[in-house]
C-alpha cells in the first residue's frame, strides 16, 4: 500500500516537473528575437577633424513577422572622443517601436 503511494506520488511529481519545464520552454520561445532579423545599419563619415560635428545616421529594419517592442540602442563614442560639458561617452537611444 506504501509502496503504491510512493510510486503515484513520484509519478506525479515527475509530471509536474515535465509540465514547468514544458511552460518554462514555451515562454522562453516566445521572447527569441534573432539578430538576423533587425537590419541595422550605421552611417558616418569615415574622418573628421578636430572639433568638428559628427552626425551619425542610424537605419533599422525589422524583417522579422515579430514586433520588438520598447527597443534600446545605446551608442558609446568611439575612445579619444572629445565632448561637449555635460554629455557622456554612452548615449541611450529610444526609437519608436519597430513593427
Amino acid at each position: 500500500m506504501r509502496s503504491r503511494k510512493k510510486i503515484k506520488r513520484s509519478w506525479i511529481i515527475a509530471i509536474s516537473v515535465l509540465v514547468v519545464i514544458a511552460i518554462a520552454a514555451f515562454v522562453w520561445q516566445q521572447n527569441i528575437f534573432s539578430k538576423e532579423v533587425l537590419r541595422l545599419e550605421i552611417l558616418v563619415a569615415n574622418e573628421a577633424d578636430m572639433g568638428q560635428e559628427v552626425v551619425y545616421t542610424v537605419k533599422y529594419k525589422n524583417n522579422g513577422n515579430v514586433r520588438l517592442e520598447n527597443p534600446i540602442l545605446i551608442f558609446e563614442y568611439p575612445g579619444g572622443a572629445v565632448f561637449l560639458e555635460g554629455e557622456s561617452r554612452r548615449v541611450h537611444l529610444i526609437p519608436p517601436s519597430i513593427a
